[in-house]
């Protein structure tokens, strides 16, 4: 019997670099906070209330992580 305590699929994460240094995400983890459908883009405004926190602090870091995996800035993406 494995160790994965009732679990159907172990925690799926995705690993990038930014500055040098390996960051780990769940994949798909910014669309169950926001609410979004997975597949379906996640509109600009929920974008805008991740950032300013309307989706708490770990909605904010995800999305900063976001825009920084994108290779763009809150000015950038958002106009």
């Amino acid at each position: 019997m494995s160790k994965m305590r009732g679990r159907k699929y172990p925690n799926r994460y995705e690993t990038a670099r930014l500055d040098g240094e390996k960051v780990r995400y769940k994949e798909g983890g910014f669309h169950k906070t926001t609410g979004t459908p997975p597949g379906k883009p996640i509109p600009k405004s929920k974008w805008r209330a991740a950032l300013a926190g309307r989706y708490g602090k770990k909605g904010e870091e995800q999305a900063r992580l976001g825009l920084a995996l994108m290779g763009k800035t809150k000015k950038e993406f958002l106009g």
